[in-house]
C-alpha cells in the first residue's frame, strides 16, 4: 500500500476518534500488508491531522519554584466551583485570593 492511501486510512481513524494505538491495531487487523509502517508514522500523521506539534517536556517546569505548585493548587481549590461569566470576574476573584495572603506568602 502506498503512503498516500495509508495516510487516508490514518485520517479516517483520526476522524473516528481513534488514538494511535487503536489506529495501529485496526490497520494491522484490516490491512496486514501495511504493517511495515510503524506506530511512529501513525503518531506523526495523527498529530498532523490535529494541527499541533507534540513537544517534549520535562516532568516539571524548570522556571517554577516548588512553592509555585502549592500556590497554584491552593488557588485552584479556592476557585473550585465558582462560576465566572467574564475575565474580569476571574481577575477579581484571583486578586481577592491574594489580598487574603500575607505579603511573605510564596
Amino acid at each position: 500500500m502506498d503512503k498516500k492511501k495509508f495516510c487516508v486510512l490514518i485520517k479516517y481513524c483520526f476522524l473516528k476518534g481513534k488514538n494511535t494505538v487503536e489506529a495501529k491495531t485496526w490497520l494491522d487487523a484490516e490491512f496486514p500488508d501495511a504493517s511495515d509502517s510503524g506506530k511512529s508514522t501513525i503518531k506523526d500523521w495523527c498529530t498532523k491531522f490535529r494541527r499541533f506539534d507534540l513537544l517534549p517536556h520535562p516532568p516539571y517546569s524548570l522556571d517554577l519554584k516548588p512553592s509555585d505548585y502549592f500556590l497554584f493548587l491552593d488557588l485552584k481549590i479556592k476557585l473550585a466551583g465558582k462560576k465566572c461569566s467574564s475575565n474580569e470576574e476571574v481577575i477579581a476573584e484571583t486578586e481577592a485570593y491574594f489580598e487574603t495572603k500575607d505579603k511573605s506568602y510564596p
